[in-house]
């Protein structure tokens, strides 16, 4: 092949422009470089820079999560993390320059309290799932050509966060030439193509090369968890989406969380030509942006947090599979045209991916799980602002402190119990003394005032045990009105079991005590009522 004519035909001759000054080796990396090009791919994704087209409504339909979730699906996740057929994959190409960071994305500290890399909080839920379930999951994490060594070397350097060294395994995903935004290929020296890796989508192909696919099939995996670096609340350490797809037959399932507004720039979920597939807010119009339904709520609501399972089957059938590209701008530095080395001071070259959500079309169904935003998507993506390091660290701590909050409600709630109990024990037992030998029985209506107050305190733990209960039913429902209408239906029956009691005890005063000791519980009754009543209008 004579590669002069070859880059004269696509003008792209500057990539030789100084080869007659290189040494050998370079002029082989060079010429290898260049032969691996396909420039007729590149000059077909230069004309993607171009198209601005927004996603006609007409052939689209919403494509919304469960909210309720089945007990079944945990239990199921949790059997196959035991029985080795769960791994994780984590997409960690990037490089930290949008934070303002040298070195890649994973190596960076979250700092304001946390101070843990993002490799180091994943590796954190890896270690949980060890703790709860004493299974060790296999992490293969992508890399790119940019940080590979970079990663290793920080995983060297940190002990491997104590996790055990030969679960963790490192693969590089696919590169792609970056393109001037006059069409120009890209360098970054006078012997090398400036190369970007070709994002997420490259990962099932990424996987194949370096033989994950493989390793993952002789383990005997089942099922992959495939998630991005950058979401310090991904939820790869719990079991109920792989629990999901094996229950419900799925060859893939996602989480997803509500936008915040119609305006968020995330993409979101949908059906077209009724396939499943993610469109990238770019694509979608203002009418479907804005779109509600009867109760008001957004239709196209189902945001994508790169949370993924895939079982092993589909991996290894869609694994070649072509997918588009898309193109990005960015900022490169470049070599000018005296040779020398240019940093850029604004976005100058076209960088094109490929995206992992892009695979769905080629199923007829994926499952979907609505997820809570604050359990789940927690996104490091910017230096200040929006979906900033300081954003994700009090999302971070605010679910690990309520986490820890829990338990504690449990502890004050067997104290007041415990502690009400161990009155009315000795206050009785006190009186039956006092009574000896009598023939009376011995009620609270015979006690002075202070020790009827104190009994008043067991009606204390009420409202700590309709909360509780309201939390517990309505935990993964996403659904406000579920918890006020468990909270509503618990009140009224600790309200029928308190009253024949409280009437039985304090004998003649029993209506005094009795509307005394209910009426919070009737109050939290009626404002209750009219939250439940309130959002389900």
């Amino acid at each position: 092949m004579d590669i002069s004519k070859v880059l004269k035909k696509h003008g792209q001759e500057h990539l030789l422009k100084y080869y007659d000054e290189l040494d050998i080796e370079k002029q082989n990396h060079l010429i290898k470089q260049i032969m691996d090009i396909d420039f007729e791919e590149i000059e077909e994704l230069y004309q993607l820079t171009t198209k601005k087209e927004k996603t006609k409504s007409s052939n689209i339909k919403p494509l919304q999560g469960v909210e309720t979730i089945d007990p079944k699906w945990p239990a199921v996740g949790i059997e196959l993390i035991k029985r080795g057929k769960y791994a994780v994959v984590t997409m960690a190409g990037g490089q930290g320059t949008r934070l303002g960071f040298d070195g890649p994305k994973g190596t960076y500290i979250l700092e304001y309290g946390i101070n843990k890399s993002l490799f180091e909080i994943q590796c954190d839920k890896l270690k949980e799932i060890y703790s709860n379930y004493k299974t060790y999951v296999n992490w293969y994490i992508m890399t790119s050509h940019d940080n590979h060594e970079a990663t290793i070397e920080f995983f060297e350097t940190n002990n491997y966060f104590n996790y055990p060294k030969d679960k963790i395994k490192f693969f590089m995903q696919g590169l792609l030439p970056m393109l001037h935004t006059n069409g120009k290929v890209i360098m970054d020296d006078k012997h090398n193509i400036k190369l970007g890796p070709n994002g997420s989508g490259g990962v099932f192909k990424a996987m194949l090369d370096n033989g994950i696919t493989k390793k993952l099939e002789n383990d005997g995996v089942e099922y992959v968890f495939i998630g991005g670096i950058d979401n310090v609340l991904l939820p790869i350490s719990d079991p109920t989406l792989i629990g999901y797809a094996k229950k419900e037959k799925f060859l893939a399932a996602s989480l997803s969380v509500v936008k915040d507004y119609p305006e968020e720039k995330v993409g979101i979920f949908a059906l077209k030509d009724n396939k499943p597939c993610i469109l990238e807010y770019i694509h979608i119009s203002e009418e479907m942006a804005h779109q509600r339904d009867e109760k008001g709520e957004l239709v196209y609501s189902d945001l994508n947090l790169q949370a993924y399972v895939f079982n092993i089957e589909i991996i290894k059938e869609l694994q070649d599979k072509p997918l588009p590209y898309s193109a990005a701008l960015k900022k490169s530095d470049y070599l000018d045209s005296r040779g020398k080395l240019k940093e850029a001071k604004k976005e100058n070259a076209y960088k094109f991916e490929l995206f992992l959500f892009d695979i769905f079309p080629y199923m007829d169904k994926i499952g979907l799980i609505r997820e809570k935003r604050c359990n789940a998507f927690a996104p490091v993506k910017n230096k200040d602002g929006v979906d900033s390091p300081e954003t994700a660290s009090k999302l971070y701590k605010d679910y690990h402190q309520k986490s820890k909050i829990k338990p504690c409600w449990k502890v004050c709630l067997a104290l007041l119990v415990g502690i009400g109990i161990a009155i009315w024990g000795l206050a009785l037992y006190f009186k039956m003394l006092e009574v000896g030998s009598s023939c009376e029985t011995p009620t609270l209506a015979m006690f002075p005032i202070g020790i009827k107050l104190l009994f008043l305190l067991l009606v204390l733990p009420v409202g700590v045990i309709a909360e509780m209960v309201a939390h517990l039913l309505s935990k993964k429902k996403n659904d406000i009105r579920e918890y006020y209408r468990a909270k509503i239906i618990w009140l009224i029956l600790i309200l029928v079991i308190i009253t024949p009691i409280i009437i039985f005890i304090f004998g003649r005063f029993a209506l005094i005590w009795c509307f005394i000791a209910i009426l919070p519980i009737l109050l939290l009754i009626i404002y209750n009522s009219y939250r439940f009543i309130k959002y389900k209008k």
